[in-house]
């Protein structure tokens, strides 16, 4: 009975070994480095596979990474020259194709079909700057075969013939998958180190292995001049930086030509805003610019004023009067006029896109109307040459690289998306400037909201320095944050604009001092309900509601005060400012839902495996 169980058992095994013949695999790769003493390698890898036309079909593929990060953040770029490429001792046609990192080298033609069964084939190649020089000591630190094969691996080697004699101080083999520290460690003496794996390796593995030799064999390189280190960041740093200086320069010139303000004059506390000027007014020209802060203090001071009623119960909802007050300003009957079109019940809601848009931009095209020029210059048009000189960059920067058409698309992409970064720090910053528990809440808030933004500017970024190199990518970032910063730096008021600005920052002071602080003022008005409802959207248009509001806390409470142009969840009598600021906040969050289409915003010393010079990795085509 024993006997007959062995049997079927070799039986079994017999039928077995010839179909594991078959998997396609990797039977043997064996390498042979030969280190020059000027430091350039040679390499000759001699890979023995198992063809089932499965992977390989055409031959092989060898791909070589020829660009590193280095230790200190700079991009390394390595010589490779290949030499030839045999098949079974023959010349074998081939071509080869550039990677974001390297170069791929395809062993075959596109139209011609191998049989299955067993195939050898031969690369020779040259490659540099591939040491290591240290103080007591230079080194070989190489990964034989990559750990980006895509097939098995029976078997791989490695020896390395040390230069001009020298005798080998010791070595260490580490293997397995990218990052692994699994090790074995030799002895040294001879001229030639031979290192081999000690089990088959799965898809992904390797032999990365190193070696070393006393100083003196190989000439250590001298450090790169400026011609070298413009070539390990692929001629890039040259253009960009070039670009750079000359954006600078033209946006300074720029900005002494139109984008100084006027002097400021004496700031005196004023107990009234500028004559004329609606709270959307102030703050656009304060600001200059207009935002959601703007129309949210128009939409409250129309409401003060008896032309709206703010409600709130889980949705904010604006309930229109018949008629429009006679006093309110050019912008706000705008803004009440094309809100009175859809209706006298506006929720405000992305559906509503429409009608918030459009009373948005009704508000905003007649307050740019009343302002622009007369109070201040935007000065947009001197921008245009600063974005023509950062595209020209751009060209000029894609074109020193291996991938010209997938720089110029990430760098179009990261130009639109760091700009709009920008502005959401610029908005979150101030939000963790405001004062009170809601403007907290609201700075938390949106600064989790950036998180993701700010991750897909890191990713675009990456992606970058992976095909330009470090220093262009850090170099052309500064450039778009340069059209960013004097986009702002170079709006400026006009003379009488400065002196209305001066006029805002003594009606700002008055409005944000404590109650303590008040006294020192010459015959300020009484506090009354009347005085905090209207001078409480010019609060708004300041960032300064918290304080105001929180100054008439007594003042309310005694006089038994209810905004009859609100209702809803914010309004406490004990706390107004808290009540000011979460209006306030509540509003702009608000307007900004409702006036985004549905669909349109997104919530959105030791050594490895792997490590080392050569590497990368294969498979079949």
């Amino acid at each position: 009975m024993r006997v007959r169980i062995l049997l079927a058992a070799l039986l079994v095994l017999a039928l077995a070994a010839p179909l594991g013949a078959q998997t396609e695999r990797v039977l043997d790769f064996a390498s042979t480095v030969i280190i020059d003493p000027d430091g350039s390698l040679l390499v000759s890898e001699t890979i023995t596979v198992q063809a089932t036309g499965q992977q390989i079909r055409r031959g092989i593929v060898r791909e070589f990474p020829t660009t590193y990060q280095g230790r200190d953040g700079k991009t390394v770029k390595v010589g490779f020259k290949l030499v030839e490429v045999t098949r079974d001792g023959r010349p074998e046609p081939h071509h080869i194709e550039k990677r974001s990192n390297g170069v791929a080298i395809y062993a075959g033609e596109k139209d011609v079909f191998l049989s299955p069964g067993r195939y050898t084939y031969t690369l020779v190649y040259t490659t540099t700057r591939q040491l290591g020089f240290f103080e007591d000591h230079d080194e070989l630190y190489w990964n034989v075969n990559g750990n980006g094969w895509r097939l098995p691996l029976d078997r791989v080697s490695c020896t390395v013939h040390l230069p001009g004699g020298a005798t080998a101080l010791g070595a260490v083999a580490y293997e397995g998958p990218q990052g692994s520290t699994d090790s074995r460690r030799f002895e040294g003496g001879g001229s030639s180190v031979f290192l081999e794996s000690s089990r088959p390796y799965s898809p992904g593995e390797g032999l990365t292995i190193a070696v070393s030799w006393p100083k003196g064999f190989v000439a250590a390189p001298p450090p790169p001049g400026i011609a070298e280190s413009i070539a390990e960041q692929g001629g890039g740093l040259l253009p960009v930086g070039a670009g750079a200086v000359l954006l600078l320069s033209y946006y300074l010139l720029a900005w002494f030509r139109v984008g100084r303000d006027p002097a400021k004059g004496v700031i005196i506390p004023r107990f009234a805003p500028p004559k004329g000027f609606s709270p959307a007014m102030v703050r656009m020209l304060w600001r200059m610019k207009f935002d959601n802060t703007a129309y949210s203090a128009g939409i409250v001071n129309i409401a003060v004023k008896g032309g709206l009623r703010i409600t709130e119960n889980g949705k904010m909802r604006l309930e229109l009067a018949d008629r429009a007050p006679a006093d309110l300003s050019a912008g706000e009957l705008a803004l009440w006029q094309e809100l009175r079109k859809g209706g006298t019940s506006i929720e405000l809601k992305n559906t509503n896109h429409q009608i918030v848009n459009r009373s948005r931009q009704a508000m905003k095209a007649r307050l740019s109307k009343e302002l622009s020029s007369s109070y201040f210059l935007a000065n947009t048009g001197w921008v245009a040459p600063g974005v023509v000189i950062t595209l020209a960059t751009v060209g000029a920067l894609a074109w020193f690289t291996d991938f010209p058409p997938a720089v110029l698309f990430i760098c179009a992409w990261l130009t639109g998306w760091t700009f709009g970064c920008f502005m959401l720090v610029s908005r979150v910053v101030a939000a963790w400037r405001s004062r009170g528990v809601m403007g907290k809440f609201s700075a938390v808030v949106l600064s989790v909201f950036a998180l993701p933004f700010l991750g897909g500017e890191f990713a675009g970024l990456g992606f970058l320095v992976s095909m330009a190199g470090l220093a262009p990518t850090v170099v052309f970032l500064g450039m778009i944050l340069t059209n960013a910063l004097f986009y702002e730096l170079l709006k400026a008021p006009t003379r009488i604009g400065r002196q209305i600005l001066d006029e805002i920052e003594g009606f700002r002071l008055y409005l944000s001092v404590a109650e303590k602080d008040r006294l020192g003022f010459i015959h300020p008005p009484d506090e009354t309900p009347e005085l905090f409802e209207k001078f409480l959207p010019y609060a708004m248009a300041l960032d300064v509601e918290n304080e105001w509001g929180e100054r008439f806390a007594g003042v309310l409470n005694r006089a038994g005060y209810e905004p009859g142009w609100y209702a809803g969840r914010h309004w406490n009598a004990m706390h107004p400012g808290a009540f000011a600021s979460g209006l306030g906040g509540g509003m702009q969050s608000a307007v900004s839902s409702a006036s985004s289409a549905p669909g349109s915003s997104s919530g959105m010393s030791g050594g490895s495996s792997g490590g080392g010079g050569g590497g990368g990795g294969g498979g079949g085509w």
